[in-house]
């Protein structure tokens, strides 16, 4: 088969199938009814309510997280140990 022949049958293929014009049934009436519920202010309060929700819940996570750092064991390896005596004999003569 050469190029012109599977161009020729490509657009045939093409030619034979049609679009739907129109849309599935009851699909605007859905479309409609939730426009028609829901106004703008009722959009921005549930916006800002969910990320009112998400900032209270990081804030809480990072809450946690200071508070079990505060608490936490502060003994340090002995590398650690040498270098923070040498800084701090180097600050107090």
């Amino acid at each position: 088969m050469n190029p012109n022949q599977a161009l020729i049958r490509l657009f045939r293929a093409a030619r034979g199938s049609s679009p739907v014009a129109e849309m599935p049934f009851g699909f605007e009436t859905r479309v409609l009814a939730v426009v028609q519920q829901s106004s703008g202010v009722e959009l921005i309060s549930a916006v800002i309510r969910r990320t009112a929700i998400v900032a209270l819940t990081l804030i809480a996570a990072a809450s946690v997280a200071v508070l079990r750092d505060s608490v936490a064991d502060r003994r340090l390896p002995s590398e650690y140990r040498i270098a923070d005596t040498a800084i701090q004999s180097s600050f107090n003569p």
